[in-house]
């Protein structure tokens, strides 16, 4: 399932927040209020330190995501040959349920939701998932396309 909604406000991260269930999920992607994941405070506080070392030691967090997770540029930025997506859990996941898995399907194009949901049944056989793409204004990486996964045992 892809959701993109369009909220107006972002939750207050420097507050703890309930995990989220399963069930929770699939209703805030079905009303279109994915504002309503937010990481836990300590998460934030890492990812926002990790992303400040990253900015000042590659530029960006699409050089970093791009050269060192992906493998899909070289440190000059130039593409590396290579498959189309990739499949890595999510450095600095939302506060969820620990039956979750926060996975990010990273895409060298944009895939319809279809493709996606494909990919994501090959990749992730027996497993039940979510997934949707955040609007650009939530996007902390807008040029590389990729949309997040939460994964459950069946």
């Amino acid at each position: 399932m892809l959701v993109t909604a369009y909220p107006t406000t972002a939750p207050d991260f420097t507050k703890e927040y309930h995990s989220s269930d399963w069930e929770y999920i699939q209703n805030m992607l079905a009303s279109g209020q994915i504002l309503k994941l937010p990481r836990s405070a300590e998460v934030q506080r890492k990812y926002e330190a990790q992303t400040q070392r990253i900015k000042q030691e590659y530029g960006s967090m699409a050089q970093y995501i791009q050269q060192v997770k992906l493998g899909w540029v070289d440190s000059k930025g130039d593409p590396v040959p290579g498959e189309d997506f990739k499949l890595l859990p999510n450095d600095f996941p939302y506060k969820l349920d620990p039956t979750i898995q926060h996975l990010v399907l990273w895409c060298r194009k944009p895939f319809t939701r279809e493709e996606m949901a494909k990919i994501l049944s090959a990749e992730l056989p027996g497993k039940e998932f979510l997934f949707f793409v955040n609007p650009k204004a939530l996007q902390s990486i807008r040029t590389v396309y990729h949309a997040q996964v939460m994964v459950r045992d069946l």
